[in-house]
């Protein structure tokens, strides 16, 4: 029962753009992820709750490979961990085709497309915004990034990282995050978190 439930909610973070998407709509989403949930045998829905890594800077094979891999397992979702912002755009829109339900796209742009993308003008750190006295540079910071993510087609942003900077032996927060203050980090990231709600 707990999985059905959790399929049932991540389908129905689908469901809104996806309406849009089918011939006859049921007006209700509860009622239209149930129908959908209804077709899907247990591994579909299963497939429903893995995203996998994809890559856009990779050669031929890599790609039919992932294609096949798209096609084979319906998964619910991708995440970008390389590549170019016109060849990641194209690539998702390929991927799109191969499945049912549409993929949710995710990356880690904590900074802008340009963390994981060549060939993108990349944003301030998160740490250097968190340095400055103003939270509205949080908010248009996560707007515009809400904009460069619509632009290749990617959903979820997996940022801000709201980790407080304490801790010297863990160099991966580091820049990733708005600072050590507790107060501060909070403050940054609610403003960056409704700058790309915003941006859609």
């Amino acid at each position: 029962m707990k999985n059905t439930l959790f399929v049932i909610c991540f389908l129905s973070v689908l469901s809104a753009p996806v309406l849009a998407q089918i011939t006859n709509p049921i007006v209700n989403e509860d009622d239209w992820v149930a129908s959908i949930l209804d077709t899907m045998s247990l591994e579909r829905k299963v497939a429903q709750l893995i995203m996998i890594d994809a890559y856009s800077n990779r050669d031929q094979k890599y790609e039919s490979e992932l294609l096949d891999l798209v096609h084979k397992y319906q998964p619910g979702g991708l995440m970008f961990l390389q590549g170019g912002p016109v060849r990641q755009a194209r690539l998702t829109n390929r991927l799109q085709t191969q499945v049912n339900l549409p993929m949710l796209i995710a990356q880690d742009a904590e900074w802008g497309l340009a963390m994981r993308l060549d060939s993108v003008a990349p944003l301030p750190w998160p740490l250097t915004v968190g340095a400055v006295r103003s939270d509205s540079l949080a908010y248009q910071m996560g707007a515009e990034i809400a904009r460069q993510c619509k632009r290749v087609g990617v959903h979820i942003n997996f940022g801000p990282v709201a980790d407080v900077n304490v801790n010297p032996n863990n160099p991966i927060i580091g820049n990733r995050s708005f600072g050590e203050s507790p107060t501060n980090v909070a403050a940054k990231s609610v403003m960056y978190s409704k700058g790309m709600q915003d941006g859609g």
